[in-house]
């Protein structure tokens, strides 16, 4: 992407000496109208790639100079009159920008220990929605395999090499850094070890995850902390004196929050890796039915994923009194999420609305990775542009779902400040094997 830029670079350069040329009546009008035409694409060429790349295209110094370059030619140019409120548009999401980041610069983040979502460290805890950049600190823990633990403080771009030698330094683990591992474990133990080079190790951590660091002969003796079992720490609140309508509009608020701040490229750095670049009852199933509704359909797969797991499944005598009504629509939301086919039936579904809509971002995400591990980067030395267009449309996808904004109306809900922190922040089991037995507690099984 950069590469193109100093093309346009180099462009801009060429409009410069045309413009003289074209002030001194040198050209043929055959020659002036091609100039113009020229000039006009690369305005073009800018206002499009910066709708696509977003607030990411002004971190670029070199990028801000070209904006500016560009503004001054085009303002100079009486002929391109109708282009200059394209790039003053341009000029002004720039300098918005880049008031923003220079009132947040050095912002620190705090990560908290027991799993959930990352928030402002400040004095109140307010939450906020300023962007977490790569120079922001993170404060957050790295545990061996004792479960005691250290705080470290980093900026969010450090690489896992530094993090794993900082952490053993503070937990006293005498080994070299070749001998030991940066790892995440899950609540169900399962570890993923990082690279030395990825970055963004602390909020890429999955729900209830931890971070690890131990020597590369003990990571089986890593095992979660207690607090991994239980669910995540959240408001405690019953869930039954909300409505229907109230939990899924707050859940669709929410969701479309996370969904605009996703950049499609981090759909790119998931795929390709970090390294390579610098989130029962009959109630809840109409709670599905709603999110449909909204076309949340992220939340509308998680309520019924979430119905469909067997700790709430095998739940025969609980399914017996729910109306036949509810359990036809259940089968019909089932339909939808069904993954033979490649999920046709969800495809066919969301080819049919218009935006705004939130889609089932795991999809997304295995549709990319297909792409990429799929097929080859180049062939006999030549950019195989066949797999660059495939992982395109799956951005296309991304951009088209939120083209439009999000403008459902509430529905008056009397308890709006018991809803949003509930939504925000909601209490959390994932480990199967402590889902299984709260279901054993609640219908045991028979014995023949």
């Amino acid at each position: 992407m950069l590469t193109r830029l100093l093309d346009c670079k180099f462009i801009l350069n060429l409009l410069c000496t045309f413009h003289c040329d074209v002030s001194d009546g040198a050209q043929t009008p055959e020659e002036r109208e091609y100039i113009m035409n020229f000039k006009k694409r690369v305005i073009q060429f800018m206002q499009k790639w910066v709708m696509a790349v977003r607030h990411a295209a002004f971190d670029e110094p070199s990028v801000c100079d070209f904006i500016e370059d560009l503004a001054a030619e085009v303002e100079a140019d009486p002929e391109l009159h109708e282009e200059t409120s394209i790039i003053h548009n341009i000029l002004t999401q720039m300098s918005r920008y880049q008031d923003d980041r220079n009132q947040n610069t050095g912002q620190k983040w705090k990560l908290p220990p027991n799993g959930q979502a990352i928030c402002l460290f400040s004095g109140n805890m307010t939450p906020s929605k300023t962007v977490i950049r790569p120079d922001d600190d993170i404060i957050f823990r790295v545990y061996c395999a004792d479960h005691t633990y250290c705080t470290l403080r980093f900026p969010l771009h450090t690489t896992a090499e530094i993090i794993k030698a900082c952490a053993a330094d503070k937990l006293q683990l005498n080994r070299g850094p070749e001998d030991l591992c940066l790892v995440e474990i899950k609540s169900n133990g399962e570890r993923s070890v990082f690279k030395d080079n990825d970055v963004s190790i602390p909020t890429g951590l999955s729900l209830n995850g931890r971070l690890f660091v131990s020597t590369k002969d003990h990571l089986d003796a890593l095992t979660p902390l207690p607090e991994q079992e239980g669910a995540t720490e959240a408001p405690e609140v019953d869930v039954e004196i909300f409505s229907t309508k109230e939990l899924a509009y707050y859940i669709t608020i929410f969701d479309w929050d996370l969904f605009w701040a996703v950049h499609e490229y981090e759909l790119l750095y998931h795929t390709f890796g970090r390294h390579h670049f610098g989130k029962v009852s009959i109630k809840k199933k109409n709670l599905a039915k709603v999110c449909k509704e909204y076309q949340n359909l992220n939340a509308f797969f998680a309520v019924v994923m979430g119905l469909s797991n067997m700790a709430v499944s095998r739940l025969q005598q609980t399914w017996d009194k729910i109306p036949s009504k509810f359990r036809k629509l259940y089968q019909e939301f089932e339909a939808l999420i069904d993954p033979s086919r490649n999920h046709r039936a969800y495809r066919v579904f969301v080819g049919k609305l218009q935006p705004p809509l939130i889609p089932f971002m795991p999809l997304l995400l295995k549709d990319m990775t297909f792409a990429h591990e799929g097929n080859k980067t180049s062939l006999d030395g030549l950019v195989n542009f066949e797999k660059m267009h495939m992982m395109a449309q799956t951005m296309r996808t991304l951009r088209f779902c939120r083209s439009r904004s999000l403008g459902l109306e509430p529905p008056s809900p009397k308890s709006e400040g018991d809803v949003r922190p509930y939504i925000s922040c909601l209490r959390v089991i994932d480990n199967q094997r402590v889902l299984t037995a709260m279901s054993q507690k609640i219908e045991p099984t028979r014995k023949l």
